[in-house]
């Protein structure tokens, strides 16, 4: 505004105008204030009060929005707002802006007064209201009440047809949730929110055509709508078209800069795509703004491995393990040094009993593992510990080749005479060491999957002349290889039921090792450990798979920002001293057993 006053001074002179009630010369000078700062929130909202004043709703309403997406917390721009909108009678849109309103601290008696004008328009209001502000609180299932209360007091009103679908999707139910939307289209198919819910609903429904379909309908009425276009990249990626999730992902970011989950979900389909710059630039910028989101982290350690910047790829590595929740690896150290003073004095049990413990707070901790053995087996060298520089070499190469196996599907299947294994080569020669020097009666498996696995087992066990393999699976599947050795058994690996059906099949006094391979979650696995270690022989192995999982290092679509195996096995090591976890069966270094092979002693 070179040759004109400051903005501060217009601003000034426009107050002053107002209140000699010169409201044309104080409309100019807002206008031109505007015009060298379009979202300056005082001056959005005084013009709007003065257009208000005329009449002019529409225009009022315009700014009062430009005022509340600047600065959401001016009490007067909320009560302006909300005052329009009723006066045009918009009185779903003032509910919401009351309920917005309110959970950012908005009250008083003019708030009051609105809410009874919003409420007096239609009675469904209050149970509507209610509804809103119960789902912006978390609390579905009282959302939904309300909800259905406004639909019984009014069968067509739109928004909570919309707002029930919303409350449905986060339930789980998806075609509930569906078929409100639908309803709510019906009979106001021009509102944004609902067309971007039913996109979601029919993604989450498997039904990807439909949803590209609806994602790219709802972005013709509204092209600039952010969640439209996450939405767009969602189905997207579910349809294994990556580069264009990138670039509907990269258009929901650019149009939300500060969204870090939007930047997030570019990188990823920008890393998926193979488009690692930009997925390395998407994934910087995300975890600016998320600084304690392992799974940014994770993904921009892959996308720097994949351009050859191991430097920035170890220092994502750092900031990933920096993050992880309830880290309490300075009270492992304290009982290490504790278990250090009482080998040192030659107190083996008091030692053993520090170093357990402190296993169990900082399972990854090799030196930790180092003392235990130390304690328990003297007369034996414990395995040789990695460096610190080696473990970051192996858990970089963990991240980047469970990376391949997920995103390109290339060396995801071993096979054992034509039969599908999941496991790594390490691993499985591991497994016939074991069964070799153990000669076990009988390997119980959880988790049959294809069968590949037990199969192998049972033709060791024919090297071996002797041998049975019960693996038990929640699905049935007439595919699987059949062997004389192998019996499968439906149901779940924790139930009563299930585990009685094993039992009766295990011939007398038999000599048996466990391997746990089925739903990776905490609970889950700490139930399978419970439920099974009983059973393990003395000297036989109780193996967990999948450990490196939830961030150790790894991540699991399924399982991420979740505890699984590796937090079942610390949980399990405080209550069983029988068990201790054998790291000589990690030599390979690569393995998805990481602290897994635990033997009974």
């Amino acid at each position: 505004m070179t040759g004109t006053a400051a903005p501060s001074d217009v601003l000034a002179q426009a107050l002053a105008c107002c209140q000699a009630g010169r409201f044309p010369d104080a409309e100019r000078l807002y206008r031109a204030h505007l015009d060298a700062q379009p979202w300056h929130p005082e001056a959005n909202c005084n013009l709007a009060e003065l257009l208000a004043r005329k009449g002019e709703l529409e225009a009022a309403l315009s700014h009062f929005r430009a005022a509340l997406e600047s600065d959401s917390s001016q009490a007067r721009s909320w009560l302006g707002y909300i005052d329009a909108l009723l006066r045009t009678g918009q009185d779903d849109d003032a509910v919401r802006a009351l309920v917005s309103g309110r959970l950012r601290g908005l009250s008083g008696p003019e708030v009051d007064a609105l809410t009874v004008r919003a409420y007096a328009a239609a009675p469904e209001n209050e149970p509507l209201a209610s509804g809103l502000t119960l789902y912006m609180s978390g609390r579905l299932a009282e959302a939904e009440e309300h909800y259905r209360k406004a639909l019984a007091l009014n069968p067509r009103h739109a928004s909570a047809h919309g707002g029930l679908g919303g409350v449905l999707l986060d339930l789980g139910r998806q075609e509930e949730a569906e078929a409100s939307c639908r309803r709510a289209l019906e009979i106001q198919p021009d509102c944004a929110l609902t067309h971007v819910n039913l996109g979601i609903a029919l993604c989450n429904l498997g039904r990807l055509e439909e949803a590209e379909a609806s994602c790219r309908h709802t972005l013709k009425m509204w092209p600039d709508h952010a969640l439209a276009h996450r939405n767009l990249g969602r189905v997207l990626s579910a349809r294994g078209r990556y580069g264009e999730s990138a670039d509907s992902y990269r258009r929901a970011a650019a149009l939300d800069p500060d969204n870090a989950s939007f930047l997030y979900y570019h990188g990823h389909s920008a890393l998926l795509a193979e488009r690692f710059e930009e997925a390395g630039q998407a994934l910087e910028r995300a975890l600016t703004l998320a600084p304690d989101d392992r799974r940014i982290a994770h993904d921009l350690i892959v996308a720097n491995i994949a351009l050859g910047w191991l430097d920035a790829a170890a220092a994502a590595y750092r900031h990933m393990r920096a993050q992880t929740p309830g880290n309490r690896a300075p009270e492992a150290e304290r009982l290490g040094r504790e278990g250090r003073d009482a080998l040192n004095r030659g107190h083996r049990e008091t030692a053993a009993a520090a170093f357990r413990k402190a296993v169990s707070l900082d399972i990854n901790n090799d030196a930790l593992h180092d003392g235990l053995h130390r304690a328990m087996f003297p007369e034996t060298p414990p395995p040789d510990s990695l460096s610190a520089n080696e473990r970051l070499f192996v858990d970089l190469f963990q991240i980047y080749n469970y990376w391949m196996i997920v995103s390109r599907r290339e060396t995801v299947t071993l096979h054992w005479f034509g039969h599908d294994v999941q496991k790594t080569p390490g691993d499985m020669w591991v497994y016939q060491e074991i069964i070799w020097e153990t000669r076990p009666d009988v390997i119980i498996e959880t988790g049959t999957f294809r069968g590949g696995s037990a199969y192998c087992y049972a033709s060791l066990f024919d090297l071996l002349g002797k041998g049975l393999v019960v693996t038990v699976d929640i699905h049935a599947n007439k595919k699987r290889p059949q062997h004389k050795r192998v019996k499968y058994v439906t149901g779940s690996s924790t139930d009563a039921a299930t585990v009685d059906i094993v039992r009766n099949m295990l011939p007398a006094n038999s000599k048996i090792m466990v391997i746990l391979d089925s739903d990776h979650s905490r609970d889950h696995v700490l139930a399978e450990l419970r439920t099974w270690s009983s059973m393990v022989g003395k000297g036989c192995y109780l193996v967990v798979e999948d450990t490196t999982i939830n961030f150790n290092p790894t991540l699991s679509s399924v399982y991420q920002n979740t505890e699984g195996p590796m937090e079942a096995i610390a949980a399990f090591l405080q209550e069983s001293p029988e068990f201790i976890i054998d790291k000589s069966r990690e030599r390979f270094m690569v393995t998805v057993c990481a602290n897994g092979f635990l033997r009974r002693i």
